[in-house]
């Protein structure tokens, strides 16, 4: 321990996650300690760095740590919350009511995939989706791909050409986490 001089946790609202947020409430918590017993001149530091912890004055609190908080964002970041079929912003006035297609959101009783869709369709090349867990979040990747490909079939767009489409496959290949499930399913049509 005492050769370590700083601890950087990336993603600390993982803190927050029910199955192992606790391993890292441990560890935080025998450092914290450490730092309260080391008679060294030089406490471990830690930086916790989070784009979307939601009790942040109050994590700095029991870390005894001093918060920074910036907003600036290289790219503008647009933000939705969507109740039902009502779409708002964020200071929660409805922006649009969502025609839920059957036909584009199979197995998508939320209606996410025509929401990304339609932000698709007006030029934006990026959406962002949090979801609360790693499973729901590959759940939704499939669900995404199958309907984005239903959607590019019916409207005749092939987004990638068979060059590209064969680059993509073997730079997946080469990634440590790659496997012939993810492959089989398209992830890489999203």
């Amino acid at each position: 321990m005492n050769e370590i001089g700083i601890i950087i946790v990336d993603e600390l609202h993982w803190i927050g996650e029910l199955n192992r947020g606790y391993l890292l409430e441990l560890l935080l918590s025998k450092i914290i300690y450490h730092n309260h017993l080391s008679t060294t001149l030089h406490p471990i530091q830690i930086i916790g760095m989070s784009a979307t912890i939601p009790n942040l004055n109050q994590l700095g609190q029991w870390l005894n740590a001093d918060v920074y908080e910036t907003i600036f964002r290289p790219i503008p970041l647009e933000e939705y919350i969507k109740i039902e079929s009502v779409l708002y912003n964020k200071q929660f006035l409805a922006v649009r009511q969502l025609e839920f297609s059957e036909q584009w959101n199979q197995g998508d009783s939320e209606g996410v995939t025509e929401i990304i869709w339609n932000v698709i369709e007006h030029n934006c090349r990026s959406v962002l989706v949090f979801c609360s867990t790693k499973h729901w979040c590959e759940v939704l990747a499939k669900l995404l791909a199958k309907n984005f490909r239903r959607i590019m079939d019916d409207k005749q767009i092939n987004p990638l050409d068979n060059i590209k489409l064969d680059d993509v496959i073997e730079q997946l290949r080469r990634t440590v986490n790659y496997s012939r499930e993810r492959h089989k399913t398209g992830l890489f049509f999203l």
